[in-house]
């Protein structure tokens, strides 16, 4: 049996010991490996400030919360060899299906007061996970923001006879991503703080979470370990990639597709669910549809003008200038990231380079995929593409809602239109957005750009 992971290294922060009154990972240690699709990570901290809780972070955001418990185990007396110094211990399993394979841990210790303090990092490599399931129609990740043009694209991918989406405008029905987000949910260890209780998790027939008797005592025997942290990882792994296919099949069948290679589903925000997908599906391709962050910004805005209320993650009463700076930069720089992250093996479309040069645009885009990149199959998807709702089989919209999706201007004449703004709004386009524009090579208010397959020291914001 190959190793699924192999850690390799512990870091701990000499500060924020000293600050804590010790701590300590006890498991695992560098160079270790491990069969599970699960980390098992044990260690001690000074109770004399009263820790409630170590946090185990990815990419900023908590994945598990191990409580402080007790006293540490070989330790008796409750106390550590350092001055007498009582000690707690704490211990985490977490699961490891989806997360990158390079992944770094950080570890947070959380005090009374709810004061956090950074303590360590744990990086490790991983192998993906496999499931043995031979995919016979292969994931297509369409990774975009709002207002960047993605049911455009996605109208031109319904309406190729490889590619199998349902014909449901706006093209947002996504039940692969559904399918997967439940395999990651089932397939992770016990989070008691973050998602079901033993003691309640019943109560709820709508909702699931994680197994809560996924814990350390259940691994504890070899053979227990084996079957809960590998076999039915893997096994739950199968059974969802053969539900997402046969839906998928069931789908094309209804639209008279008769062999689709793929099924393309929207990626409208950054997450962890991509990295996941690419895991399972060695064949699966991912295209990454980006747009001038400003034009996004000042088209969303045009939008919320058009029908009276605010939508694309802007809150009510909030100012042009605060949604700009809050909100659409943080999608810009998730953007960014995720790029930079999962870049490779990935195609990156322009919306610019769509409207411009959509025959151009579109072969590069098809040969990548692998499917009919032949002219009459590039003029016959544009033709299809232009009509308000396509005369395909299967096609279908809620009455008027094609039209009002419409925007206020043609994909050209569109691009620019932050140019229109007064001279102080501008500088706020270009401060906010500013570092994920040179990053897509999209050239700044002052002429400074960069170029999209340029690699920075941003971490992923979640993949």
């Amino acid at each position: 049996m190959t190793a699924s992971y192999t850690v390799e290294h512990v870091l701990l922060d000499p500060a924020a010991a000293e600050r804590l009154a010790g701590f300590e990972v006890e498991l695992p240690a560098a160079g270790e490996q491990g069969h599970l699709h699960v980390l098992r990570i044990r260690g001690w901290v000074g109770r004399a400030l009263g820790p409630s809780a170590v946090e185990i972070l990815y990419h900023g955001r908590p994945i598990q919360i191990a409580p402080v418990r007790g006293t540490r185990p070989e330790s008796p007396a409750a106390r550590s060899d350092l001055d007498g110094t009582e000690t707690a211990s704490w211990e985490a399993l977490v699961g490891l299906v989806g997360l990158r394979e390079d992944a770094e841990l950080e570890l947070r210790v959380v005090l009374d007061g709810d004061v956090r303090v950074p303590a360590g990092t744990l990086k490790l490599r991983r192998e993906r996970l496999r499931s043995g399931f031979e995919a016979q129609v292969q994931p297509l990740l369409l990774s975009s923001l709002g207002r960047s043009g993605s049911t455009w694209l996605m109208k031109v991918f319904a309406a190729h006879p490889e590619i199998v989406t349902l014909r449901r405008f706006p093209y947002e029905s996504s039940a692969g991503k559904y399918w997967m987000h439940a395999m990651k949910v089932l397939s992770d260890p016990a989070n008691l703080e973050l998602s079901a209780h033993p003691d309640s998790f019943h109560s709820d027939r709508w909702w699931a979470g994680s197994n809560p008797y996924f814990d350390a005592v259940a691994i504890d025997d070899p053979e227990r370990a084996a079957w809960l942290g590998r076999e039915h990882i893997e096994r739950l792994a199968r059974f969802f990639q053969e539900t997402v296919e046969d839906w998928y099949l069931a789908v094309a069948r209804s639209q008279e597709q008769e062999a689709p290679r793929y099924f393309a589903e929207k990626h409208l925000w950054p997450n962890f669910l991509p990295m996941l997908v690419r895991e399972l599906y060695p064949g699966a391709r991912e295209v990454f549809l980006v747009r001038d962050f400003r034009d996004v910004a000042c088209s969303a805005l045009a939008a919320d003008a058009r029908r009276g209320y605010s939508g694309f993650g802007r809150e009510p009463h909030m100012s042009e200038a605060q949604y700009v700076r809050d909100v659409v930069r943080r999608m810009a720089t998730d953007m960014q990231r995720s790029w930079e992250a999962r870049g490779p093996g990935a195609h990156l479309v322009r919306y610019e380079d769509m409207a411009r040069q959509p025959q151009e645009t579109l072969r590069s885009l098809l040969t990548f995929l692998g499917v009919d990149a032949g002219g009459g199959t590039v003029d016959r998807l544009l033709a299809l593409a232009s009509e308000v709702l396509p005369d395909l089989p299967g096609s279908t919209a809620e009455p008027g809602y094609a039209e009002r999706d419409r925007g206020d201007r043609s994909p050209e004449q569109s691009i620019g239109r932050w140019r229109e703004q007064d001279e102080g709004f501008r500088e706020v386009l270009d401060e906010a957005l500013g570092e994920a524009l040179s990053a897509f090579g999209y050239e700044r208010e002052g002429g400074a750009s960069g170029r999209a397959a340029g690699r920075s020291a941003a971490q992923p914001a979640v993949d």
